[in-house]
């Protein structure tokens, strides 16, 4: 079936005159066969097509988050592929790249190939499996990194636990560079981060908590940067949360190191003073960490330091979560809100523009993950829709504000210290490959048919 979204409004493509204008335009879309096919002014309804009047609304490239946990295979009781791809294609993503802390961790070829199947038994967001750089997540032996490129994974990372072992690190650097697949760092070093739970600052100082430093995330950064250097491997840093660490990233980046960064919108938009209380709902890794520490990192994404806006979607259970911070686990579900959020706290308030918040959260992650593979290199898209592409989009609704409660969540996981808060930018229909994985309940801009996960 073919699909003409109708009254669309979309960023302009730029022009040798206005490369980055972020001023909407409006246009009808065609899509046949899963890929865009037209973008014109009034394109005529066609035999079996559907019509979807998208009501001048934002039509969007589809998100694409490089960093997701959805929990199965092993821990189905916080999250499900199908709960995660339901919550994913609500947030406006179409793909994301989901981490390797499961059980049985993917860390041989069957078990990668297995949690691949898994991925894809629903029909949803499009999943890319990262596998981990040594057995167990542990110190000791790399896993069999080229076997596993070849099975599918795009990219490895130790991820929830730093890699402190120097040689086992600059092993698993070379063999990456020689299969061309970036590796994704969980830079924090748990010789110095021991027990703590909490950014060590004033909020730690009031509860009497353990506190995480720093230096567990500078330290182990300074080291992998260096081995970066020497041996030209793409370096991706996970969840950068420290100014001392986004400095050592900018001077790296100055060196000609071949790194890239991101950063959550939890550490974009708290600090250690948005915590009032010793609630979880406040505990994530790498912590909440200063008010110097969150501006440095918003100064980040506006001179071009930091490349990509990741989720780190972590769902728990509401017995995880609605505890104190000693017995609470790390982590927010954010996968949904991360649209909703920055537009609001980013765009509406004139930090950055709408393109540059796209290129944030879809064309440069796409690039990061896809641009030296060929299974997934067709993904890459730019910020604005354009024909010939994969019909990979999402309409969001920029002009009414709703708010964040959790009844509206797909995820199992509702632990976010965002509730509460009025957002713009509601997803109104997500569509991947040409098909619609998600419409707004009380949505009437849909005309025959309507499709579920």
């Amino acid at each position: 079936m073919s699909i003409i979204i109708k009254n669309a409004k979309i960023l302009p493509i730029p022009t040798k005159y206005n490369s980055q204008n972020s001023q909407l335009i409006q246009k009808d879309i065609l899509i046949n066969n899963g890929i865009i096919a037209k973008i014109e002014n009034n394109i005529q309804s066609q035999i079996n097509c559907q019509i979807i009047d998208a009501k001048k609304h934002f039509v969007s490239p589809g998100l694409f988050d490089l960093h997701s946990h959805f929990r199965e295979i092993g821990f189905t009781n916080k999250e499900t592929i199908l709960t995660g791809s339901q919550a994913a294609a609500h947030g406006g993503y179409t793909s994301v790249c989901t981490m390797a802390n499961l059980k049985p961790i993917p860390e041989t070829v069957e078990l990668l190939q297995k949690q691949i199947q898994t991925n894809q038994k629903t029909d949803g967001v499009k999943i890319h499996q990262i596998a981990p750089i040594t057995i167990n997540l542990e110190n000791n032996k790399l896993t069999p990194l080229k076997d596993l490129y070849q099975a599918g994974a795009v990219g490895f990372s130790n991820d929830g636990k730093g890699l402190e072992n120097n040689s086992l690190m600059a092993k698993a650097m070379k063999i990456a560079k020689e299969i061309n697949c970036p590796i994704l760092a969980h830079t924090q070093d748990k010789t110095i981060m021991g027990n703590g739970v909490i950014y060590k600052g004033q909020i730690a100082t009031k509860y009497q908590l353990p506190t995480i430093s720093e230096m567990s995330e500078t330290k182990q950064l300074a080291r992998d940067l260096q081995l970066a250097k020497d041996i030209g491997v793409h370096y991706h840093i996970c969840h950068i949360s420290t100014k001392k660490g986004l400095e050592l990233v900018k001077q790296a980046k100055a060196d000609n190191i071949k790194v890239t960064v991101e950063v959550t919108p939890h550490h974009l938009l708290l600090c250690e003073e948005n915590i009032k209380q010793n609630n979880a709902l406040y505990k994530v890794n790498p912590p909440l960490a200063t008010y110097n520490d969150q501006q440095a990192l918003l100064e980040g994404i506006t001179n071009g330091t930091i490349d990509a806006i990741a989720t780190d979607h972590a769902p728990h259970t509401s017995f995880e979560t609605q505890t104190d911070f000693i017995k609470g686990a790390f982590g927010f579900s954010g996968i949904e809100l991360a649209f909703q959020l920055l537009y609001t706290n980013l765009v509406k308030s004139g930090l950055i523009n709408l393109v540059k918040l796209i290129k944030l959260m879809s064309t440069n992650p796409r690039k990061i993950i896809a641009k030296n593979n060929p299974k997934i290199a067709y993904e890459i898209c730019d910020y604005y829709i354009k024909p010939n592409s994969p019909a990979d989009i999402c309409i969001f609704d920029l002009d009414t504000n709703n708010k964040i409660e959790s009844n509206i969540f797909f995820s199992k996981g509702k632990n976010t210290p965002f509730l509460g808060q009025k957002v713009f930018g509601q997803t109104i229909l997500t569509i991947v490959n040409g098909k619609i994985v998600y419409q707004k309940p009380d949505n009437d801009n849909i005309n025959g048919k309507s499709y579920d996960l």
